[in-house]
């Protein structure tokens, strides 16, 4: 594995979190909620280089926090769009915990 090919995978990662993100903000907010980057914690802190094979993702509210794991490959498979099945499913069971009363 190349310096360019981990640079690669890395900038991936990274585009599929912020896509996963943003798209959970969105929902949540098209919901009546109110939620913003600063209500998630990725991967514990932990350094995201080389990516991990699986990455913890915690939400935070004042009413609750949630939990949820995403693996790599879904991730990065999310770098453009929110595609796959399992990643649609599994942020709209975040979404409704997070806008149930």
């Amino acid at each position: 594995m190349t310096a360019s090919s981990i640079t690669e995978g890395h900038d991936e990662f990274l585009a599929g979190l912020q896509i996963i993100e943003r798209e959970i903000i969105r929902q949540v907010r098209d919901a009546g909620g109110q939620i913003d980057p600063s209500n998630f914690h990725w991967h514990e802190g932990k350094d995201l280089l080389p990516p991990p094979s699986a990455i913890a993702l915690k939400i935070s509210t004042p009413e609750r926090t949630i939990n949820a794991t995403f693996s790599r490959g879904a991730v990065q498979d999310s770098r453009d769009r929110v595609d796959r099945g399992d990643v649609r499913a599994r942020i709209r069971a975040l979404v409704e915990e997070l806008t149930k009363l």
